[in-house]
């Protein structure tokens, strides 16, 4: 018999600081568990030269960089708990 489960992600994304992103990640699987992230990113308010177009600051790097600080945080709790679930059978 096939089974389908689902897992669903929530990501949070807010400003701390000017320059500052923080991103919570939360994880919901089938099983009932619940796996959460944090990452933070801080870089410069406005280090672009405002006279060089190719010179721009782009907000989505510190949110993805955030981002992906909470999910290696998520990825390495998730690998903890397979190995544990694998050394239970």
């Amino acid at each position: 018999m096939r089974t389908t489960k689902r897992w669903t992600m929530e990501i949070l994304l807010d400003e701390q600081t000017p320059g500052g992103t923080r991103a919570a990640a939360r994880l919901d699987t089938s099983d009932d568990a619940h796996l959460h992230g944090l990452g933070t990113w801080n870089g410069p308010v406005d280090a672009a030269d405002p006279d060089d177009p190719d010179d721009a600051v782009v907000p989505s790097v510190g949110e993805e960089l955030a981002v992906a600080t909470a999910l290696r945080q998520i990825a390495a709790k998730l690998s903890v708990r397979a190995i544990g679930d694998d050394q239970g059978r």
